[in-house]
């Protein structure tokens, strides 16, 4: 199995820095439809030049295309994936399931990777997006070797992340950057809520814990633990990083080639530790849980300890450079850095600072200049490729001229023959001059027996005419690197007509118990969890069908468990909330609603997997002109979520974790802070979270009402999500809807002091 160091470039300097370091590919993305849109990324002339510099290398270039795209960009996203194939580029990762399988049928030397944004935590997920044409899929960051030992027999391309940043929530599944302030990371535009401190809040909404980073996980480190992924079948290994320096970049890369060329040392850990360390983990993956998998004191870099702090005196451990800068814990709890002037040396070091250092704390090193002079002489100018000349100047006969270069071959002749000189015949040495001029190309000579050069002592060449010669060899010889078949094959997506019911009303609960006595009229279906699904037969409604409801994510186990389930009560339908769950449940009978975990943004996407059930809900995230967009191109059943406390993210972590110091989710079942508590931010918004099949939930801080009484003309199916609220407070909510009279709701709501938002109907995301 060929093993591939796939490294991050957020700009050219970061590109090059990573192929000096010894990666294999490089993902990367352009200033259009990429998921880090404030990183410089790289403008169309960047991308062209960045693939000839990877390609004459050796190294890969995939592009992230990674962002949910609007009917509105659909025909620019399909222009630039072309100008990416023409490029020269290996490959493209996308987070929409239908523009993937598109793009895999319209390119046939254009590998489609599926991004982490799908969601992908189990093998009938890898083995769904397979069947689409996708060559790879990026894993949940959360799976574990066990699960990668399944997805490796479907024979796909296996990417896993091994180093950098991790988001907590699943991946694809995190809204509450968009629904705080519009800005969306399916969009690429996350606001790293989870990097925010916040506090703990009892039921009563009382204080259990003060405020802690509960939601910021540490950065993943994979040196101990990249034997065992390589053995459970992953085959590209992803370092995160492309909003980070070149440094960082190439120094992480280089440790990492070290390790999987078995030549890692000690000193290569510590210095990616000392380049950026906010503490590390192994990994969900690898059972850390709790405070082993969090950054809970603090979100950013921290550097490594080189010292403590007593009675005024620095004891250091290593030796500080000028210009190194370094970091003390104060008594108040706060951080203080500053850069030196003065080289110290290990051991006691007398020092006057202008504030309050807590006694014995440590000292650390933040920054080190040696180490980054050092890193900069490396990356400072791309490596060049050995070439080797062979060049026969002959009278009578034509030039040639044979290049060579890592194996590959190239041959350029002139159309002219060689005449023979009137006076001075052109020497070895002027020949040799000629070809030594290669400084502002791809190649270097290593030594003058790479120069083999035949002439007859007789022939007269112009200068201009070797050059030219010259330069069309190593023209040949680059074309052997850059050839990719750049071949685009016509496809047709076609749009069916079907009947849509009469529009109604859903209803999603979380808490059984508030169906007992709940007047139900005008409600269409009933959307009732998985793990109620034993209490189907104690309700029986006229007119409206009971659906069960299954988790945004569950591993295969849970899949293969639920199925029986559902095999064995016979539900009226489902609503199902991840591929995984589509490729176990796409061929049944029975009819399907799809969630709106399933991010369907535009119109394509919505054909695509109208395909393939009987309703799709469409992404919380689309505002209303959008929808009617998407309504314009669609026959068929279109949900959107009206009323709720919408999930904003879902997660294994569990913030209470931090402060129960448990080691893992063995006791979540039993654990008494098992109900819903809140996180509050620092303006008092108050999310409310409870752990479910041991993950956990955060709901938004408000709940969504979305009272325009047009929304009927272009959605079939309005739904109701009840999540913690009683049942008095959802015999308002459905009256209002079914009335659409909302007066009485929000005098309601008024008393109850319940502040509620209209979502991203009216304003859309970034």
């Amino acid at each position: 199995m060929k093993i591939e160091l796939l490294a991050p470039a957020g700009k050219m300097d970061s590109l090059i820095a990573s192929i000096n370091a010894g990666c294999d590919a490089i993902y990367l993305g352009g200033r259009r439809f990429s998921a880090r849109a404030s990183a410089v990324n790289f403008s169309d002339e960047d991308i062209v030049e960045a693939v000839k510099l990877a390609r004459m290398r050796g190294v890969k270039i995939f592009v992230t295309t990674n962002i949910l795209i609007s009917d509105g960009e659909l025909d620019e996203f399909f222009e630039y994936i072309d100008f990416l194939n023409k490029a020269g580029c290996h490959g493209v990762i996308v987070q929409d399931p239908a523009l993937g399988f598109i793009l895999s049928k319209m390119y046939e030397d254009l590998e489609v990777h599926a991004s982490t944004q799908m969601t992908i935590n189990n093998y009938y997920g890898a083995k769904y997006v397979k069947e689409l044409g996708f060559e790879r899929v990026v894993m949940a960051r959360e799976v574990g070797t066990d699960t990668i030992k399944k997805v490796s027999k479907l024979g796909v391309d296996i990417e896993h992340f091994i180093h950098g940043a991790l988001c907590i929530s699943y991946s694809g599944q995190c809204t509450m950057s968009s629904l705080i302030g519009g800005r969306s990371g399916n969009r690429g535009a996350c606001a790293q809520a989870c990097r925010k401190p916040y506090e703990i809040l009892n039921p009563d909404k009382t204080v259990f814990s003060d405020k802690k980073y509960f939601l910021s996980p540490r950065d993943l480190m994979s040196f101990d633990t990249i034997d065992e992924l390589i053995k459970a079948g992953v085959n590209s290994f992803k370092i995160e990083g492309r909003m980070k320096r070149p440094e960082y970049a190439y120094e992480v890369v280089h440790a990492y080639r070290k390790k999987l060329d078995n030549a890692l040392e000690k000193s290569d850990i510590e210095n990616v530790e000392q380049l950026f360390n906010r503490k590390f983990t192994k990994g969900l993956g690898f059972k850390d849980f709790g405070r082993s998998l969090m950054s809970y004191d603090r979100p950013d870099n921290r550097g490594v300890v080189v010292g403590s702090f007593k009675n005024g005196t620095m004891i250091l451990d290593r030796e500080l450079k000028t210009g190194d800068g370094i970091e003390f814990n104060l008594k108040n709890g706060k951080f203080k850095g500053f850069t030196i002037n003065e080289d110290l040396k290990i051991g006691k070091n007398k020092i006057k600072l202008p504030f309050e250092v807590e006694e014995n704390s440590d000292i650390r090193r933040t920054y080190s200049r040696e180490l980054e002079e050092n890193i900069d002489k490396e990356i400072e100018n791309i490596y060049k490729l050995p070439i080797e000349f062979k060049i026969e100047v002959n009278v009578g006969n034509p030039i040639k001229v044979i290049a060579k270069s890592l194996g590959k071959t190239a041959e350029y002749t002139s159309e002219n023959l060689v005449e023979k000189a009137k006076n001075m015949p052109i020497s070895i040495e002027n020949i040799r001059k000629s070809f030594e001029k290669i400084n502002d190309t791809n190649f270097f000579l290593r030594n003058e027996e790479d120069l083999d050069i035949t002439t007859d002592g007789e022939s007269f060449v112009p200068v201009s005419v070797l050059n030219e010669a010259r330069r069309e060899a190593i023209k040949n010889l680059e074309k052997l690197f850059l050839y990719k078949n750049s071949e685009k094959t016509p496809y047709e997506f076609k749009y069916e007509k079907r009947k849509t019911t009469d529009s109604g009303l859903t209803l999603e609960i979380n808490d059984v118990e508030v169906l007992d006595g709940l007047n139900l009229d005008g409600v269409e279906i009933v959307y009732i969890p998985l793990k109620d699904i034993e209490k189907l037969s104690l309700y029986s409604f006229k007119n409206t069908k009971k659906y069960i409801k299954l988790p945004q994510i569950l591993t295969d186990d849970e899949l293969e468990k639920a199925k029986e389930n559902i095999e064995k009560y016979r539900p009226e339908g489902l609503l199902l909330n991840n591929l995984g769950q589509l490729e176990m449940f796409k061929d049944s009978e029975i009819p399907l609603t799809l969630d709106s975990s399933f991010n369907i943004f535009n119109s394509l996407s919505g054909e695509f997997f109208l395909k393939q059930s009987d309703c799709i809900s469409l992404s919380n995230e689309l505002n209303l002109s959008q929808i009617k967009e998407i309504r314009k191109k669609l026959s068929g059943n279109l949900e959107s979520i009206v009323y709720g406390y919408l999930n904003v993210m879902v997660m294994e972590h569990c913030p209470i974790s931090i402060e129960l110091n448990c080691k893992d989710n063995s006791n979540c079942e039993k654990c008494r802070r098992n109900g819903l508590h809140y996180l509050r931010d620092s303006m008092g918004e108050d999310f409310g979270f409870r752990r479910e099949n041991r993950r956990t939930i955060i709901y938004n801080s408000h709940p969504l009402l979305y009272d325009n009484k047009n929304l009927v003309n272009f959605i079939d199916r309005r739904r109701i999500v009840q999540t913690t609220e009683d049942r008095e407070t959802m015999e308002m909510v459905l009256n209002a809807f079914r009335e659409n009279d909302f007066n009485d709701l929000k005098d309601f709501f008024k008393n109850r002091e319940i502040v509620a938002t209209r979502g991203h109907y009216n304003r859309g995301i970034l």
